[in-house]
């Protein structure tokens, strides 16, 4: 159902490190972390789900650069090729219960999505998989009717799926 956003490190993975505009954090972060497993040729391949970088989704495969002085840590470069997956960031308003969220997490597990919680940071903060066999148009449909029942507000971190 959950995962936690610490529970990817081995031996053989590096971190991603996402440089953030302002906007794009919700907690006042500059960057954000993200476990990656190396490929060939500067590509590696993202095994988190992102909870305030914009356009890259669980899976997709990235190019990075190593950054100087730090053994298995990599700057971000770009996208280059999606997995199909889509992300969304999903903020629990502070009078949600525990039944009203899962009202609607069980639905839209239903349909293979995951989410993630950071570690001791924002409880209320989940960052939501969509994997690509999910009926995108049916998770808005959820994501929504939860927006407008006051369970939690939520935006589109990465939208993988084909239209």
């Amino acid at each position: 159902m959950s995962m936690s956003y610490d529970a990817v490190p081995a031996n053989d993975l590096v971190e991603i490190v996402f440089e953030l505009p302002e906007a794009q954090s919700l907690d006042g972060a500059r960057t954000e972390q993200l476990w990656a497993q190396p490929l060939d040729d500067g590509r590696f391949q993202v095994l988190n789900t992102p909870f305030h970088v914009t356009g890259v989704s669980l899976n997709d495969i990235i190019t990075a650069t190593p950054l100087p002085g730090h053994d298995a840590r990599y700057l971000f470069g770009r996208v280059v090729e999606k997995s199909g997956r889509s992300t969304y960031r999903v903020l629990t308003y502070p009078d949600t219960t525990l039944a009203d969220f899962l009202a609607t997490w069980k639905q839209l597990e239903a349909m293979g999505c995951k989410y993630e919680q950071p570690p001791g940071g924002l409880t209320s903060l989940h960052a939501i998989d969509v994997p690509p066999s999910a009926d995108i148009e049916k998770v808005l449909v959820l994501l929504r009717s939860a927006q407008v029942a006051g369970v939690w507000d939520f935006e589109q971190g990465d939208c993988g799926h084909v239209a």
